[in-house]
């Protein structure tokens, strides 16, 4: 990287649980890989070790950190639990299955489909709460790694909204935006700017090209 002030960010969300496979909202449960989240996680490592990483940093929850651990596993690093980057806590919308949310919480699923920064799930949290604790969070670890190499392994709506933030977009036209599972994101922090350099790229297609950092 030509300037030290200069950090570059790979955003990754995990790989595949059960409940992703089969409908269920998950928020902060604490769900683990399904085999096939494994398998994937294991197929992207090649891709991980060709990426000039100096530091990880991971959502405490257990599909993020078994996806961190999995795909650095081959590198000397070890990610470091951040709990601000946890999912939207979706309170008593956690472990339904979405058809028995249509039908328990149709107004819930109405706002959030057309002003989801409006809304706070009953018992959680909000989108926007997410999106402060979220961009406090990486804002820190940018201050923690000038001139670094960062991945950072979290959630869909959690680094949806970091996205969000990075590109001055309105909350509520976060659903235009979607990320798969190892989906990979990239953000360069400039001095005077943050740039979205890549979006939702797989790391199933193999080793990312490493970009120079523009000064």
């Amino acid at each position: 990287m030509s300037d030290a002030q200069n950090t570059r960010l790979y955003l990754v969300r995990h790989a595949q649980t059960q409940w992703n496979a089969t409908g269920r909202f998950q928020g902060q449960t604490d769900v683990p890989l399904n085999e096939q989240g494994i398998q994937d996680c294991i197929e992207a490592k090649e891709a991980i070790q060709c990426l000039p990483l100096t530091a990880a940093y991971t959502s405490p929850l257990k599909r993020a950190r078994h996806t961190a651990d999995l795909i650095t596993e081959e590198t000397p690093l070890r990610p470091v639990d951040c709990p601000a980057l946890m999912e939207l806590h979706l309170g008593e919308l956690e472990g339904v299955y979405a058809a028995e949310a249509r039908e328990q919480f149709p107004h819930i699923l109405q706002q959030w489909k057309t002003s989801p920064s409006t809304i706070r799930m009953p018992g959680g949290e909000s989108l926007t709460e997410v999106q402060q604790r979220v961009a406090e969070c990486i804002s820190d670890i940018v201050e923690q790694n000038p001139g670094g190499t960062v991945l950072i392994v979290a959630h869909g709506f959690a680094l949806l909204s970091f996205v969000c933030h990075v590109l001055r977009l309105p909350l509520d036209n976060f659903r235009h935006l979607h990320l798969d599972h190892l989906g990979l994101t990239q953000v360069d922090c400039l001095p005077e700017r943050r740039v979205l350099r890549r979006f939702n790229a797989s790391l199933a297609q193999g080793a990312m090209p490493n970009y120079k950092l523009p000064a």
